[in-house]
C-alpha cells in the first residue's frame, strides 16, 4: 500500500452562496445546499440552474462520483449526475487514477475526519484492482445485508399469515370433524329405519 495526503490525490470543492430564486428553473443541472441533503435520493425535488445562465454564475460544479459530505452528520453521498452545491457544502473530487469514488465512500465511513482538516488527513492505498475488488466484495456483502433485511421486515406478516393460515386449518379441522360426526348420525338413524323396517316386515 501507498500513503497519501487526501489533499494530494483529491480536489475538495466548497460551495457558494445560493443563487437569486429568479435563477431556478424546471430543467438544467442541480442545485444543492444543506438544507436538500435529504431530497439527494431523489434528484428531480431539487432546485435547477438552467443551461441559459449557468455561464453568467459563479457557482461551484462537481462531477459525477464526488463525494459530497454532510454538514450536520458523519454521512456521505456519491454524486450520480452533476451537481452545483451550496454553501456550507463540501466535495470531494477523487482523482480516479489513484483512488476510486466507491473505494474512497467506504473509506471516509470507517474513519474519524474533521472536514476542516480533511485534506490532511492519511490515507493507505491499494493499487487500482485490489480497490475494484474490495469494491465488489463489500456491494456482494451490502446484497446480502439487504436480504437479510428484507427477511426479517417481513417476518411479522409471515408471522401473521401463518397465524391466519393455522386458524384456517383448525377452521377445516373443526368442519371435518363436525362433518364425520353427522354422517355417523346419519349412518346411526339409517341403522334404526332399517331395523324398524325389517321389524314391520317381520324379518329378523
Amino acid at each position: 500500500m501507498r500513503q497519501y495526503k487526501l489533499g494530494d490525490i483529491v480536489t475538495i470543492a466548497k460551495g457558494i452562496e445560493k443563487p437569486p430564486t429568479a435563477s431556478f428553473a424546471s430543467e438544467g443541472i442541480p442545485f444543492v445546499t444543506s438544507e436538500h441533503w435529504g431530497w439527494l435520493t431523489n434528484i428531480g425535488c431539487l432546485p435547477k440552474i438552467p443551461h441559459t445562465v449557468q455561464h453568467s454564475m459563479y457557482l461551484t460544479r462537481v462531477p459525477v462520483g464526488a463525494i459530497l459530505i454532510s454538514p450536520f452528520e458523519n454521512a456521505y453521498h456519491i454524486c450520480q449526475q452533476e451537481l452545483y452545491i451550496g454553501k456550507n457544502m463540501v466535495a470531494i473530487i477523487p482523482y480516479q487514477r489513484i483512488i476510486l469514488s466507491e473505494y474512497l465512500f467506504y473509506y471516509l465511513q470507517v474513519q474519524p475526519w474533521k472536514v476542516e482538516e480533511i485534506d490532511q488527513q492519511i490515507v493507505y492505498l491499494p493499487e487500482i484492482e485490489i480497490q475494484q475488488q474490495f469494491i465488489a466484495h463489500v456491494i456482494q456483502l451490502e446484497a446480502i445485508v439487504e436480504q437479510v433485511q428484507n427477511i426479517l421486515t417481513a417476518l411479522p406478516q409471515l408471522e401473521q399469515y401463518m397465524l391466519t393460515e393455522n386458524m384456517y386449518l383448525l377452521k377445516l379441522q373443526k368442519e371435518q370433524k363436525e362433518l364425520i360426526e353427522q354422517f355417523k348420525w346419519m349412518g346411526d338413524i339409517h341403522k334404526v329405519l332399517l331395523n324398524n323396517m325389517l321389524e314391520l316386515r317381520g324379518e329378523p
